[in-house]
């Protein structure tokens, strides 16, 4: 396995400690977000391509050069014959595929979905970024039909714009859709790195507010100039 899957691996094992298998696993899937996709995988393939010619091409190699490559190693350890997606569209991309993970629960597609974001690094993206503090990361989480016995919340709702106002418009959309109005939800706005990022922040206030029996929406919210803005309105489990 390439960097990619690797870390993808690791998230997704963190994840699964504790977590009941599916019953039906041609109802259980898996969905990665990623900002980069595979472009360590691609950067080196081609590397050696370019410096070694045709006879330097591994076809192993080059299948870790698609950005689907982790989704597909996680389904097959797993055997998951339900949806499997992978969104590689900048560092909204864990947010989006944990909206996507819940809309196949809730749409009647899956009854159980490995969800997460992974973003592996290298010196040619921190070259090409040097203003982003990129860390290699992964975030998995587990979203189930029914609740089960040490779930942090539920997703009630999304929302993405690519217009100029669109912080605002993708967390009105996703209260909107959550039943909600403005007033007594926390607001957290995760810097536009990586995929993952999001979802560590996600993480974090999950796990303090469930500590402290805080019953608050939550809205978090990613601004990327390339590719809009992306909401996602959680609630406590039980309400």
């Amino acid at each position: 396995m390439d960097r990619l899957c690797q870390l993808a691996t690791l998230g997704a094992a963190a994840a699964l400690d504790g977590v009941a298998a599916p019953t039906d696993r041609t109802r259980a899937g898996v969905i990665i977000g990623s900002a980069f996709g595979a472009h360590l995988s691609n950067q080196l393939f081609y590397s050696r391509l370019l410096a070694e010619g045709a006879e330097a091409a591994s076809p192993t190699a080059f299948a870790y050069t698609l950005a689907s490559a982790a989704a597909a190693e996680l389904s097959l350890q797993l055997g998951l014959a339900g949806p499997t997606f992978t969104l590689a569209q900048g560092p909204t991309a864990g947010l989006a595929a944990l909206a996507l993970a819940s809309e196949q629960i809730d749409d009647g597609r899956a009854d159980w979905m490995l969800v997460g974001g992974a973003d592996v690094s290298s010196g040619a993206l921190v070259a090409a970024m040097p203003d982003d503090a990129l860390t290699e990361a992964a975030v998995f989480f587990v979203l189930t039909r029914e609740r089960t016995d040490g779930s942090l919340a539920r997703v009630a709702g999304s929302g993405a714009s690519r217009r100029r106002d669109g912080r605002e418009r993708a967390m009105a959309q996703a209260l909107a859709r959550a039943g909600l109005a403005g007033e007594g939800v926390e607001t957290v706005v995760a810097p536009p790195t990586t995929a993952a990022e999001p979802l560590w922040r996600l993480t974090d206030s999950a796990l303090l507010r469930s500590a402290d029996g805080d019953k608050t929406p939550m809205v978090i919210v990613v601004d990327d100039p390339r590719a809009g803005s992306r909401a996602l309105c959680l609630r406590p489990p039980d309400a």
